[in-house]
């Protein structure tokens, strides 16, 4: 037989209505955070997907991890982005 918890709400502690105001707050940043959150990533898909990948990419990584062993392939990518101007800021 699987164990099964038991509550016992009458033991529960309940906050005063301090604690529950500021957690309401903190529930409601977070809840805005998480929706800005993912339409910021659903832009940022957008913008990387509108980019043209260079012809010569391969080259150009190749050449920078052999300028610079040190560094990761991924950040050699990084390094050639383009910068991000007002301008390419897809709208929702």
């Amino acid at each position: 037989m699987a164990c099964q918890p038991r509550f016992l709400d009458n033991l529960a502690v309940r906050p005063n209505s301090y604690t529950i105001r500021v957690a309401f707050r903190r529930a409601a940043q977070i809840q805005y955070i998480n929706d800005k959150s993912q339409q910021t990533c659903d832009e940022a898909k957008k913008y990387a997907e509108s980019l043209a990948i260079p012809d010569n990419l391969i080259a150009q990584i190749t050449d920078e991890l052999d300028t610079d062993p040190s560094r990761s392939w991924d950040q050699a990518i990084a390094q050639g982005l383009p910068p991000i101007t007002d301008n390419d800021k897809v709208k929702p």
